[in-house]
């Protein structure tokens, strides 16, 4: 399926009038408090509510300076319509079939009992739960934030850090470790090369704190001291010399000396998010920035102060806390500009020592190394004839998906659950199935397996027929819906039921984990998007050692009479080798003379979809052990 991009943020109308319902989805408005860091936690809880409970219209309503930090977070969040200020919310709740309020923890409000449960009456049933769960802790969401930290400990006698908090009084199955389905306007991504930082080893650091605080010291008391930042820095230098060094920041951060490139209040959130996503390691105090490098799949060393490691820290990160002192946040009403103890410098952070920050750093840049990539097959449109074999393996292919076989003249849609097969991925698939199967065999077991773009295609639902583990990854599930707009529920409830887990993700960051999959698979997808290069960096991020990426495209020898806003970027030789080229690939994978021969080929057999022109190609990629 087509990833589409915005190229804008979203900027609805804070007034009732721009919060009229449409359409036929449950109406929800979610009301979050806090800034930045925060919202990361309201995103993870809306896509979960989505996941389980959509199609769901969704709203988020927060504080009207912060209105900015929550356009930048969901501007690419399908669901989510608006982000208004939450002074409108009393008067324009009538509006909505349930209201939300997360502060940390999640109370429900039902509006309009009848419409939900005409929706999904499990939906009804989970918020009772929900409700049960939170009258407990009524006292700390009525006194929110003043009682933050005790609700903390609290979570954490339990064994429950932030994410668990939600999940658990949200009554959302997902696990803590779940991963943000959050990708920034792609437009930002020219940031890395205005900046030079395209296929640079660098360290992102951060020094700052929420604008609102007022410190007469010139920082907050969840800040490391600037001495030590400027002792830290030359360490790296002189143990690293050839990584360079990048501060991210606000205006509230303060100048760290030696850094190589100062981004102090230069970039946007968004472009601070491609630069954390290809930074090494990211160094930073608990802020929103470690939230988003998170989301981007950046590790992050982490030195915790006031606030409680064991609620806020991710556990993949390099979580380091002072050993005197520490835990206070919410202990007194100015916590965060001064210390609770009535110290001139917070000693919880001031004893968190540069030389134990570096030596966490040593210790993760000496683990990491860099991936070795192979071309594994390579292929075009007609190479050769289609075996036997193949067409025994195009008709399993139908009857998993339940379509009726056509010709390559034709493209299949199976109308009740949206799956579909164009004609060129009826040659497509079967490449891409040769290759798992011969990876099955040699790892003599079945295969996890993310479809990346995937869409509502019929592909991963054959995969998941012959017993594999597949996760499908798009951005939505509606392209090609033809005015059925239930199509994606029906898709994902379908899909569901054969054991595929179809989730939201853009292909340039896909919500799971590194090194997760045994197979990555990207099926005619990268035409559509530019920046290819930093999809297969994305792609290849997701494999084991020893996966593969199998990858589809079309391909042209003089694609601007193909281009247009549906195939925004076609490959031709030249870009191939030049994407490949960033993972240690080089030389062309396909000679002009393969390419006319395909391009003639597959206008012989009248492949619907495919311009004069132009072909399709396909080409597996280890990585290795």
């Amino acid at each position: 399926m087509i990833s589409r991009v915005k190229t804008k943020l979203r900027r609805p109308r804070a007034q009732s009038a721009s919060l009229v319902p449409t359409g036929d989805a449950l109406r929800v408005a979610v009301s979050g408090a806090g800034a930045l860091g925060d919202f990361t936690t309201h995103l993870l809880f809306i896509q979960e509510l989505q996941r389980t409970f959509g199609p769901l219209q969704i709203d988020f309503f927060c504080q009207s300076r912060k209105i900015h930090d929550a356009e930048c977070l969901f501007a690419n969040v399908p669901f989510v319509r608006n982000i208004v200020d939450d002074r409108f919310l009393p008067d324009v709740k009538c509006n909505y079939d349930l209201v939300v309020q997360i502060r940390h923890i999640v109370k429900y409000e039902i509006i309009n009992h009848a419409r939900i449960r005409q929706h999904d009456p499990h939906l009804l049933k989970a918020i009772e739960v929900a409700s049960d769960r939170f009258k407990p802790y009524g006292l700390y969401f009525d006194s929110h934030p003043f009682l933050d930290g005790v609700l903390a400990r609290h979570f954490d006698l339990e064994g429950k850090n932030l994410a668990d908090a939600v999940a658990y009084t949200g009554n959302l199955n997902f696990p803590r470790e779940t991963y943000l389905s959050y990708c920034p306007n792609l437009s930002d991504y020219e940031v890395l090369a205005r900046l030079g930082l395209e296929n640079k080893k660098y360290l992102t650091i951060h020094d700052g704190y929420d604008a609102a605080v007022l410190s007469a010291s010139g920082g907050a008391t969840k800040t490391w001291p600037l001495r030590h930042w400027n002792e830290l820095v030359p360490l790296i230098k002189r143990g690293w010399p050839n990584i360079l060094i990048v501060q991210l920041g606000s205006i509230n951060s303060r100048k760290i000396n030696d850094v190589d490139i100062d981004l102090r209040n230069k970039t946007t959130i968004g472009e601070a998010a491609w630069i954390l996503k290809h930074s090494m390691l990211h160094i930073d105090g608990e802020s929103g920035l470690v939230r988003i490098a998170h989301a981007m799949h950046t590790t992050s060393v982490v030195l915790f102060g006031p606030t409680s490691k064991s609620f806020f820290a991710f556990d993949d990160n390099i979580n380091l806390t002072s050993e005197v002192c520490g835990e206070c946040w919410w202990t007194t009403q100015n916590w965060l500009s001064s210390c609770p103890r009535g110290l001139a410098a917070p000693e919880c952070m001031e004893t968190i020592e540069p030389k134990t920050v570096y030596q966490a750093v040593q210790g993760f840049l000496t683990r990491i190394g860099s991936p070795a990539f192979q071309l594994e097959g390579a292929s075009l449109y007609g190479d050769e004839p289609p075996s036997e074999s193949d067409r025994s393996e195009l008709q399993n292919i139908f009857r998993a998906a339940e379509l009726e076989p056509v010709a390559i003249s034709s493209h299949a849609k199976n109308e009740n659950s949206g799956v579909y097969l164009h004609a060129s991925k009826q040659w497509e698939y079967v490449q891409a199935v040769q290759a798992i199967k011969e990876l099955e065999l040699k790892l003599k077991r079945k295969l996890r397996i993310a479809d990346v773009g995937g869409g509502r295609g019929a592909l991963s639902i054959y995969l998941g027929a012959m017993g594999h583990h597949v996760e499908v990854f798009d951005v939505d599930y509606f392209w090609d819906h033809g005015g059925d707009h239930l199509i994606e529920r029906r898709f994902q409830r379908w899909a569901k039921q054969r054991g595929i887990e179809v989730r939201y993700g853009s292909l340039f960051n896909v919500p799971a984990k590194s090194g997760d999959y045994d197979v990555v698979l990207s099926m005619s997808v990268l035409e559509h998007v530019p920046h290819k290069a930093y999809a297969i960096r994305e792609a290849m991020r997701l494999l084991r050692n020893g996966g593969r990426l199998c990858m589809s495209f079309d391909f042209s020898l003089d694609p601007a009479k193909q281009e247009d806003n549906l195939r925004v970027e076609v490959f031709t030789p030249e870009r191939l080798a030049q994407a490949l080229q960033t993972i240690g690939l080089t030389g062309h994978v396909f000679s002009v003379e393969q390419a006319q021969k395909s391009i003639e080929k597959i206008q012989d057999d009248r492949v619907a979809g495919i311009p004069v022109g132009m072909t399709v190609g396909h080409i597996v990629v280890s990585k290795a052990c």
